[in-house]
């Protein structure tokens, strides 16, 4: 009696939801420059505030100016529509926010500076401080002088 077997192996593989395929081409852009690869990932809403060719000058700005793109970390999705992306510059590291519609297009997307970390790897103070003399500010400004900061005024009238 003779017996026979055969091993079968299946790989599943696992299809990409059009969210991530907008994801990765974004990020290919970036790393890239190809502007062809924008073409169909951003909602028509996004278009009108910024085109193709403002999202490709902007992204020159940020090689530019923050030096050569070392890394990208993500597309990290935090959930079905919402995803986040580190890009590394050799200057400082931004970190962009994407929200995607049902039929995976951008239709939302934020570019931010990572919070800075102090040398013990906790987050710095950002706290917001209300002056109302100029001392107040100039003393409030010069605190921290190794950090960025952010002034911001409000003006009731």
């Amino acid at each position: 009696m003779t017996f026979a077997f055969s091993i079968v192996s299946c790989s599943t593989v696992q299809k990409k939801s059009p969210s991530q395929k907008s994801a990765e081409k974004l990020i290919t852009f970036v790393e890239t420059g190809d502007s062809t690869l924008l073409e169909g990932i951003f909602t028509d809403s996004v278009l009108q505030l910024m085109s193709i060719e403002g999202m490709v000058d902007t992204r020159n700005d940020f090689a530019q100016s923050l030096g050569e793109l070392k890394s990208v970390d993500g597309p990290e999705f935090t959930s079905d529509s919402t995803a986040i992306v580190i890009l590394r510059y050799e200057e400082m590291s931004l970190v962009s926010s994407l929200e995607f519609n049902d039929e995976g297009e951008i239709r939302f997307l934020s570019i931010q500076p990572e919070p800075i970390k102090s040398a013990d790897d906790t987050a710095v103070d950002t706290s917001v401080t209300g002056i109302t003399q100029f001392a107040d500010f100039r003393d409030a400004f010069n605190a921290d002088t190794n950090y960025v900061r952010l002034v911001t005024i409000l003006s009731p009238t």
